[in-house]
C-alpha cells in the first residue's frame, strides 16, 4: 500500500500495551505512523523497528501529558503525510482506594494525564494541522468504568476518564462546524499490566460478564473506528 494512502496518525501513550497493538494495527492498514512517548524514547524503540519493517513511515513524538507547555512544539512538524487522526491513548496507572482514602494528589494527576494534557495537545494539533485541512477525527480512548455502575476504588482513574470525553466534547462544540469529526471509546477492561492494579475482586466480576478485552481486540476497534471516521461534526461513542 502506498505509504500516504491514509496519511499520518499520532497516537498518545505509544510505549504501553495497547498503544503498541494500536500502532502496529494502523501501520497494517497503511497509516504513517508518530507514536508518541513520554520518558525516554528507548521505550518505543521495539515498536519503532517493528514499525520501521512495514511499508510505512515512522517518526516518534516526545508527548508527555505531564508537559503541556511543549506540547504544542512536538507536533510543530511536517509529517510524513497529512497528518488526518489524533489517538488520546496516554493513560496513568490508577492507585486504587477507597474514595475516602483518596488523596487529591492522585485526582490531580490523574486530570493532568487523562484531560489536561489532551486538552492542550488537541488544541495544538487543530491549530497546526486539522484546522487548515478543514478536516481531523479526534479518537479518545475512555473505558467502560465510566457507565453506571461505575469502577469502585478508582475514583482518579475513573475521573479522569470522564473529564477526558467532556474535553472531547467540548473541542467538538467549537470545532466540529470547522471539520472535525470525534470518535469516544469506552472498552471493556483491557488485559495488560495496568489491569493488575485494580481491585482483583471486581476484575474477576468483570471476567466473568465478558468485560475484559485482550489490547489485540481494542486496538482491532480503534483501527476501525479510524477506518470508519463519523462525518465530520459529529462526535459517536463506541464499545470495544
Amino acid at each position: 500500500m502506498n505509504v500516504s494512502a491514509r496519511g499520518s496518525v499520532i497516537v498518545t501513550g505509544s510505549a504501553g500495551g495497547l498503544g503498541q497493538c494500536i500502532c502496529l494495527q494502523l501501520a497494517g492498514h497503511g497509516w504513517d505512523i508518530l507514536p508518541g512517548w513520554h520518558r525516554a524514547e528507548e521505550s518505543i524503540a521495539p515498536l519503532t523497528a517493528r514499525l520501521a519493517s512495514l511499508d510505512i513511515q515512522v517518526r516518534p513524538l516526545k508527548l508527555d501529558m505531564n508537559d503541556t507547555a511543549g506540547l504544542g512544539a512536538a507536533v510543530d512538524i511536517t509529517p510524513p503525510s497529512a497528518l488526518n487522526t489524533l489517538i488520546i491513548n496516554a493513560a496513568m496507572r490508577p492507585r486504587i482506594a477507597p474514595i475516602g482514602r483518596t488523596d487529591l494528589s492522585e485526582m490531580q494527576s490523574q486530570l493532568q494525564v487523562s484531560a489536561l494534557g489532551p486538552f492542550e495537545l488537541i488544541r495544538a494539533v487543530w491549530r497546526r494541522h486539522f484546522q487548515a485541512q478543514h478536516m481531523g477525527h479526534l479518537i479518545a480512548i475512555s473505558t467502560v468504568g465510566v457507565e453506571p455502575p461505575m469502577a469502585p476504588r478508582m475514583s482518579g482513574y475513573i475521573v479522569g476518564k470522564a473529564a477526558l470525553e467532556a474535553v472531547v466534547q467540548c473541542a467538538m462544540a467549537e470545532y466540529g462546524s470547522a471539520g472535525l469529526a470525534a470518535t469516544i471509546i469506552r472498552p471493556n477492561y483491557i488485559d495488560t499490566p495496568l489491569l493488575q492494579s485494580f481491585e482483583p475482586r471486581y476484575i474477576e466480576m468483570m471476567r466473568e460478564k465478558g468485560l475484559v478485552s485482550s489490547p489485540e481486540q481494542v486496538a482491532a476497534a480503534v483501527a476501525d473506528a479510524a477506518i470508519h471516521p463519523p462525518p465530520r461534526g459529529d462526535c459517536v461513542i463506541r464499545k470495544a
